[in-house]
């Protein structure tokens, strides 16, 4: 028993002495939380400094594995598309860096049939100062070719190719002709047509610009649409065609085989010019 003075007085303090106080279980609890949250945290700092922490690459198999099974597309290799680089190896390392990257884009577009980045891509190469890929360049000028007549007829581009509506009295010549194209050229646009009526849509070449060159000693004939080349033609060694030509146009398209006669014909509206190179 004891008492103390406080301000109502003196009262009695069941309070014992100090020396018979217990001891302070809390005080203890805490600090033995502290140390273990301390303990925690320095492995866990360890763990992320030795890449421990990361997850192991046996536990990553099995959703690359999964990923695979959801896109089996993704899991067989997309089939090579030839190249028109030759196959030595050794030649192709042996180029210019920059020829080599335009290469690889090349057959990356072919595999995508990505026309537009594939003519970009051949143009690019074939503009490249010194001519590093020179003895690419025909092959090149042939494929370009190809894709320029896809552009134009299956992709139907409306970078050359426009769009209108048939009007009362229009026929397919009398609009190719306004809009400086053939006939033949218009027809095929539009999937073979031959005749069209009012409120048709149609599509024209729209004032294209078509210079044929050719080269008689190297034996083939280059064609030029809108101020860029468009597609390589090569002569025939021999003509066995005898037809009468009529006019100097009809003369030199005799000098191409049958197939590349009738395409030009088809191409080349009364407006193109059509040169003989002295070499």
């Amino acid at each position: 028993m004891a008492f103390a003075r406080t301000k109502f007085g003196i009262e009695y303090n069941p309070k014992p002495p100090k020396e018979s106080e217990a001891f302070p279980w809390a005080a203890a609890i805490g600090i033995a939380l502290t140390l273990c949250l301390a303990v925690y945290t320095a492995v866990r700092v360890k763990r992320a400094f030795a890449g421990e922490s990361r997850e192991p690459e046996n536990r990553r198999a099995p959703r690359t594995e999964m990923s695979a099974v959801r896109s089996p597309q993704a899991a067989q290799p997309a089939p090579q598309t030839p190249r028109l680089e030759p196959r030595d190896s050794n030649l192709h390392s042996s180029r210019p860096v920059r020829v080599r990257l335009l290469l690889d884009k090349l057959a990356k577009a072919e595999e995508m049939r990505d026309t537009e980045m594939a003519i970009d891509t051949i143009e690019q190469l074939r503009a490249m100062p010194g001519a590093p890929a020179a003895d690419l360049d025909d092959k090149l000028a042939r494929r370009l070719g190809t894709l320029n007549l896809r552009k134009l007829f299956r992709e139907k581009s409306r970078q050359w190719t426009k769009e209108l509506t048939v009007k009362r009295g229009d026929t397919l010549e009398r609009i190719s002709r306004e809009h400086g194209a053939t006939a033949a050229s218009t027809s095929k646009l539009n999937g073979g047509v031959t005749t069209v009526e009012p409120g048709d849509k149609l599509l024209v070449m729209h004032l294209p610009r078509f210079n044929l060159v050719i080269h008689s000693a190297a034996k083939y004939a280059d064609l030029f649409f809108q101020g860029k080349f468009f597609k390589r033609y090569y002569l025939p060694d021999s003509n066995a065609n005898t037809a009468p030509k009529s006019d100097a146009r009809d003369s030199d398209l005799q000098l191409f085989s049958n197939p590349d006669r009738e395409e030009l014909k088809m191409l080349l509206p009364p407006s193109a010019t059509i040169m003989q190179a002295e070499f």
